[in-house]
């Protein structure tokens, strides 16, 4: 499920199968074609000429989440700990937009105060464009909230040891507005 440690994880192996078996489907009918016409000028090479928008579709997709890389199992667990009634946490996001795509390992949302780990992967942006993104995307939900934004897990878990946590807030309508937006 979007948004759980993992998900790029599962993403990447079933869109990779997906994205094989159209692939094998597709040699298969080129080449059986070829064998019994002796041409691929026939009516039933449209078929594979069809196939071939999925499979760009999978292909990219792939593409745009190779060079994603999670947080190791280790800090997902030191994160975990952080994890209670007015603390929230999202893993795994990659989130696409006209410009460019965010990648951000870590997500946690306490109080009234988003805290985002850098994913660096995307050279199109920074930390401050990742923050503003966010702060822009918080606005558009409703929430005026501030954003922070660190490079690790490790500044990251500081940060939250040192905000205490005070008011539940209710950020289901972010978390389910960056699931939409969210390979």
């Amino acid at each position: 499920m979007k948004g759980q440690y993992g998900y790029i994880k599962v993403y990447r192996k079933k869109h990779g199968l997906i994205l094989a078996g159209l692939a094998v489907v597709f040699l298969a009918i080129v080449i059986a074609t070829y064998i019994h016409y002796h041409t691929l000028k026939t009516p039933v090479s449209v078929i594979p000429a069809v196939l071939s928008l999925p499979i760009a579709k999978y292909a990219v997709a792939l593409i745009v989440v190779g060079r994603y890389k999670a947080i190791s199992q280790e800090a997902y667990e030191k994160l975990q700990a952080f994890v209670s009634d007015n603390t929230s946490i999202m893993y795994d996001l990659c989130i696409s937009t006209e410009e460019t795509i965010y990648f951000i390992p870590c997500m946690v949302f306490r109080n009234d105060e988003v805290f985002a780990i850098y994913g660096g992967a995307n050279k199109k942006c920074d930390m401050t464009q990742t923050r503003s993104f966010l702060e822009v995307l918080l606005k558009k939900t409703a929430y005026a909230q501030n954003v922070h934004v660190y490079r690790t897990e490790q500044e990251l878990r500081k940060a939250l040891q040192e905000i205490p946590e005070t008011q539940p807030l209710d950020w289901s309508r972010f978390q389910q507005r960056i699931s939409t937006m969210c390979f």
